[in-house]
């Protein structure tokens, strides 16, 4: 293993990682999962050792939520660094906020309030039809620039969609480089392909567009492929242009396990 904590610095969950402007070094990000409220940082110059940084601090006493989630790193406005994550409000609701920092190192909260949160028509924001009991997915906010806005691809459900695959890579677009002022666009993907799209990405390789997200059987409905019978893992889809569409391959199962 390249990388594990120190029982002190909390348990390794979800990672992020970005390079350092120096050229030299890498930050990897990560939640710390016994503690929920803050996120571990360290840097390496050759991925085999690794110097602790400050922990970053996010939840505040008297904040309007509990804990955080997965998130990234994006170079924003300005130069500036921008760390958007989900926050995990009181009433289980989920939400993407953001954090500044000019140095990958000082991070501020810059705004208080969660930025972006599910709206219709395309994305349902009714916790009565959440597919899981209190967990209604809006999360993991993959962030980039696309033709002048940024664009964040999110972990959400549809609405006006049977719970039980109602998952959606949910598309948001900024208004050009306000990224308090976002609007919601039509899912690139879903409804229909599974309960969760967790951590969603998107890549380009040649001429072809590909979807990248991760689902798990247990979660409600079976995920069965041509190679597994009850999968759970990162799954794909391929289009030829951003927007799609984007069909699902019949054996999209791209690394995991089965039952």
């Amino acid at each position: 293993m390249n990388f594990r904590p120190a029982l002190d610095s909390g348990e390794l969950w979800d990672t992020w990682m970005y390079p350092d402007p120096d050229g030299k070094r890498m930050h990897l990000f990560f939640l710390e999962k016994n503690v929920d409220t803050q996120i571990g940082h360290f840097v390496t110059s050759d991925m085999l050792h690794w110097d602790e940084v400050q922990h970053i601090q996010v939840c505040q006493e008297d904040d309007g939520f509990d804990f955080i989630g997965t998130g990234m790193i994006i170079e924003g406005p300005g130069g500036e660094f921008v760390m958007n994550y989900t926050a995990y409000l009181g009433d289980t609701s989920q939400q993407i906020a953001f954090m500044h920092s000019k140095d990958l190192v000082h991070w501020e909260r810059r705004w208080p309030d969660p930025i972006i949160k599910p709206q219709p028509p395309y994305y349902e924001s009714d916790h009565a039809r959440a597919a899981q009991a209190g967990n209604l997915p809006f999360r993991d906010a993959f962030i980039r620039k696309v033709d002048g806005n940024y664009e964040a691809l999110i972990c959400a459900q549809g609405a006006d969609y049977p719970p039980l695959g109602a998952a959606v890579i949910a598309r948001y677009r900024s208004d050009g480089d306000d990224l308090r002022c976002w609007q919601p666009l039509k899912p690139l993907l879903g409804p229909g392909i599974g309960v969760m799209a967790e951590v969603p990405e998107h890549f380009q390789l040649g001429d072809r567009h590909y979807l990248l997200w991760s689902d798990a059987s247990e979660t409600g409905i079976l995920c069965d492929t041509p190679s597994r019978h009850g999968a759970q893992g990162t799954f794909y889809a391929v289009g030829d242009a951003y927007e799609g569409p984007y069909t699902i391959p019949e054996d999209n199962l791209l690394i995991g396990s089965g039952d």
